[in-house]
């Protein structure tokens, strides 16, 4: 993703409407970080990130606590989670492995009053969508991009973390995946957190208009004997 910058991507913090729509994305994490980010959109579909939540080795009840602290009221916000919190004991090569009878992440987070969705978290789609909401066209430069992150030091981390995201040697059309050290430096969890966050209100597709068919025979079908019929709409897409 270049061209990310503080300048062209990042805007004054403010409180939104409260009538904005607001949703939240999460990529847990223990030892690698766990980030939260708080989402709002405006009436002409501008999507604002309000905040970036980080943080690392904290149980699913002390993550509850930190967001709360931050203000964010879990009871009136979808969270988009990614699939590491729904996922139970699996083996290295993500098969279930032994008996798991305990709670997953999600489970424990949703006693907790959260309202989690498994995030969409198909990668490819994902940074497609996360390249068309940060886009700024060169052809107007002064135009601002779909995507903007509030002046946060949060946001701070995570818009510097998205920028500097490498591409995927073996597969060009995705980012690499970064795992943090030892010490939760580094990593890819503000991306991915983001991505999730995006992909929950993709950029939709525009169809190209069909062509004007009206006064325009169909012609006679001679094997049912009667005029051809007009497509459908569904026929025509």
């Amino acid at each position: 993703l270049p061209g990310l910058t503080e300048a062209t991507h990042m805007v004054p913090a403010f409180s939104p409407p409260e009538y904005w729509h607001t949703w939240a994305a999460l990529d847990w994490g223990y030892h690698h970080p766990w980030v939260l980010g708080w989402y709002a959109v405006d009436e002409d579909g501008q999507v604002y990130k309000r905040e970036t939540l980080i943080g690392r080795l904290d149980l699913p009840e002390q993550i509850d606590a930190k967001v709360r602290a931050a203000g964010i009221d879990l009871s009136l916000l979808n969270v988009h989670a990614g699939p590491d919190a729904w996922r139970t004991r699996v083996s290295s090569k993500g098969k279930i492995k032994g008996e798991f009878v305990g709670p997953t992440i999600a489970e424990r987070l949703q006693g907790l009053g959260w309202r989690l969705i498994p995030a969409a978290d198909a990668r490819v789609a994902g940074l497609n969508n996360f390249r068309s909401y940060v886009h700024i066209d060169p052809q107007r430069p002064a135009t601002r991009p779909r995507f903007l992150w509030l002046d946060t030091p949060g946001n701070r981390a995570c818009l510097a973390q998205v920028a500097r995201m490498p591409i995927d040697p073996d597969n060009p059309e995705d980012a690499l995946k970064v795992d943090a050290d030892a010490a939760g430096r580094g990593g890819d969890d503000g991306y991915d957190e983001t991505r999730y966050g995006l992909m929950a209100r993709p950029i939709r597709s525009v169809a190209p208009p069909l062509p004007d068919r009206e006064g325009v025979t169909l012609g006679y079908d001679y094997a049912t004997r009667r005029p051809r019929e007009r497509e459908t709409a569904e026929v025509a897409m």
